[in-house]
């Protein structure tokens, strides 16, 4: 498993070393900043917030879009404070960090993605995840610290691959995964599925893939099966 960290339009320095640190502490080197609204040539502050992992600040790569930044991921995971109560915004059902355990057995890149320091991702953003991760909080304040929230994710996908033994299976690409999108999509118009409902059922039928962490095998399969369904 790799994991590629991507910040969108960070802001503060603090963060931004803090992160690095945290990185370097659980085994993860590869850091991507979209668009990020800080002076990357002076970084004092966050060098010193970085301690022994200051050369991850040099390694950075920058993305002007977070299209360019998922560039050759398998799989995408965002994170968000503020998860759906219910299944009525499918875009907004979320998993704690702990059940991302299945990502793990995977052998391909994983994106994991942290949104603005004051906003978070938007809507649009989260739509390009296959999975949305929140950490529980209480209710009166349930926000965590962009740092805070890596600390918890990071250091809970280095403890489940630690403990993990088992063989690793080649992820299914997003290649493969948009296919099967696609293959859905034409299924519900085969079908004759209400168009009202249509993007709620397509949302909710990426939800299921995103948090299965489907292999190569397992996508192929069920791509023969659609395109059996399809051809009747």
């Amino acid at each position: 498993m790799q994991i590629r960290i991507v910040i969108v339009e960070i802001t503060g320095e603090i963060n931004l070393g803090s992160i690095c640190r945290l990185m370097k502490n659980f085994g993860f080197r590869e850091l991507y900043l979209v668009n990020p609204k800080l002076d990357l040539n002076k970084l004092t502050t966050a060098y010193g917030f970085a301690m022994h992992a200051k050369e991850l600040l040099k390694e950075i790569k920058i993305a002007t879009s977070l299209e360019e930044a998922l560039t050759d991921v398998d799989a995408v995971v965002g994170t968000t404070a503020i998860a759906a109560s219910g299944i009525s915004n499918p875009l907004r059902v979320t998993v704690h960090p702990e059940e991302l355990q299945l990502m793990i057995d995977l052998s391909g890149k994983t994106a994991i993605i942290f949104g603005r320091e004051g906003t978070g991702l938007t809507n649009e953003e989260l739509n390009s995840c296959d999975v949305v991760v929140t950490i529980p909080s209480d209710s009166e304040y349930p926000t965590l610290n962009i740092a805070q929230a890596a600390a918890i994710i990071l250091y809970s996908i280095f403890r489940l691959k630690k403990g993990r033994k088992h063989a690793r299976f080649r992820a299914a690409s997003q290649i493969e995964k948009d296919k099967l999108f696609e293959y859905f999509s034409k299924l519900l118009e085969k079908i004759r599925f209400m168009d009202a409902k249509r993007p709620i059922a397509e949302r909710i039928f990426r939800n299921i893939i995103g948090r299965a962490f489907i292999s190569g095998r397992e996508c192929h399969t069920l791509l023969g099966v659609f395109r059996k369904l399809l051809s009747l």
